[in-house]
């Protein structure tokens, strides 16, 4: 016999827990591995009637996928500008003591260029940006395609 907490979220077995939620109630053993079982394929358990059932996960909204796009942008910006500036192997990524003394470099030997590259990433960026800015809809921010020019 196992407990399940809406509260927490969480399973308890009184074998391994001392301290159980009040609020817990006795599931079977089938019930706990049907509800694992969900949980690995992405499936959230909620509690209807009191009872823990699997139920499809909410969609996210368009501000979350707004925000993850938004992050993927960002990190691949800073990917290609090393890229730009280091030419990595796919192995072994730039220590940022490397990526500084190439950045250094760079700027010695050409300024220009290394202004150009910043300019470069810096203007798909910024229009990868704008397109999840003027995106109405999930699947619109999800359309976006990130990529850089290294």
């Amino acid at each position: 016999m196992k407990y399940y907490s809406n509260s927490t979220g969480g399973f308890y077995d009184p074998e391994i827990n001392k301290v159980i939620p009040q609020d817990a109630i006795a599931i079977s053993d089938d019930l706990h591995m049907t509800l694992l079982a969900g949980q690995c394929e992405g499936k959230v358990i909620v509690c209807n009637g009191g009872v823990p059932q699997l139920d499809v996960p909410p969609s996210p909204s368009l501000s979350d996928v707004q925000a993850a796009k938004r992050a993927e942008i960002n990190a691949g910006f800073d990917a290609a500008l090393t890229a730009s500036l280091t030419m990595p192997s796919r192995n072994t990524p730039p220590s940022a003591v490397e990526l500084a003394i190439a950045a250094a470099d760079f700027k010695i030997e050409d300024p220009e260029g290394l202004a150009d590259i910043q300019a470069i990433h810096a203007a798909r960026r910024d229009s990868l940006l704008a397109a999840v800015d003027a995106a109405t809809s999930v699947e619109a921010v999800q359309a976006i395609t990130v990529t850089y020019a290294v």
